[in-house]
């Protein structure tokens, strides 16, 4: 006699699921629609009433310099401001390749490196989304990209100078994940959260300068203070600077990404260098 743990299909006799493996189904239901209405709360794709529906995104093609081309395909319908994105890629993935040639006691840098350089190249793949679809769901998810790589970049300097903690590292990430949650307290919440990350990482940069930096960090630190004005100046003034000709080919929005990709180098040379000078000082 088969004590019910026996179940049929197709004129076969199979085993039914085990309780724990009920338990673990049920389980992954249970996440799977958790994450269902989360996505549903945050961008409500069923009825359309988004939370984030009233959020102040920069959408359309009039909001950039450069014109765009009809007879282009869409994910190429502005040229210039398209394929810049590919630089977040290749530079990510430059520095993937260069944290291997570290020694294999570095583990912490590899680790933070290596995040780092995903992040670059996911970034390049959410700005080129952003420009080719024009879409408030990718404006959305633009904006709230950018604080993460600025914190990672506080809490990878932090953990220089101080020591990894897992618990101070999830607590960084998630205060840059929840301070987009600005937006619904000033229409000018993205702004001020982005430039108090800016000048986070900025402060904790100087301070990991002061205690571990030689003439090369320096200059790369330096390089990269002037390269993250030149996004932020450039980036602002698209349209201002585009009656200059210099600027009308290769407009203010595509200089203002060679500029972020360029603190993005910057900052990869400026730890690389710390480290490096660190590795030499005695213990």
């Amino acid at each position: 006699m088969v004590h019910g743990s026996l179940g049929t299909r197709g004129g076969q006799v199979r085993p039914c699921a085990s309780p724990s493996q009920v338990q673990v189904r049920v389980e992954v239901l249970d996440i799977s629609a958790l994450y269902r209405k989360s996505m549903d709360f945050i961008f409500a794709r069923k009825n359309e009433k988004s939370h984030f529906i009233n959020v102040k995104t920069e959408i359309g093609f009039d909001h950039y310099a450069e014109k765009r081309h009809a007879s282009f395909p869409w994910y190429l319908a502005m040229p210039a401001n398209s394929i810049v994105n590919t630089f977040y890629i290749l530079i990510g993935v430059y520095w993937l390749f260069k944290s291997r040639q570290l020694q294999h006691n570095l583990t912490t840098m590899k680790l933070f490196s290596d995040i780092f350089s995903w992040m670059s190249i996911v970034y390049g793949f959410v700005q080129w989304s952003r420009i080719a679809t024009q879409t408030h769901l990718t404006a959305v998810l633009d904006q709230w990209f950018t604080f993460p790589i600025f914190a990672w970049a506080a809490i990878w300097a932090m953990t220089i100078l101080d020591g990894f903690s897992l618990q101070k590292t999830i607590l960084f990430i998630l205060l840059a994940f929840l301070s987009y949650f600005l937006i619904f307290v000033t229409s000018y919440g993205f702004e001020i959260a982005l430039g108090y990350h800016i000048i986070l990482a900025v402060y904790y940069a100087f301070q990991l300068q002061y205690k571990h930096g030689n003439k090369l960090s320096r200059i790369n630190l330096l390089l990269a203070v002037l390269a993250c004005c030149g996004f932020v100046v450039l980036k602002l003034l698209d349209h201002q600077i585009a009656t200059y000709k210099i600027f009308q080919r290769f407009t203010g929005h595509f200089w203002s990404k060679i500029c972020d990709v360029a603190q993005i180098h910057y900052s990869f040379a400026f730890f690389y260098a710390i480290y490096l000078n660190k590795q030499k000082k005695p213990q």
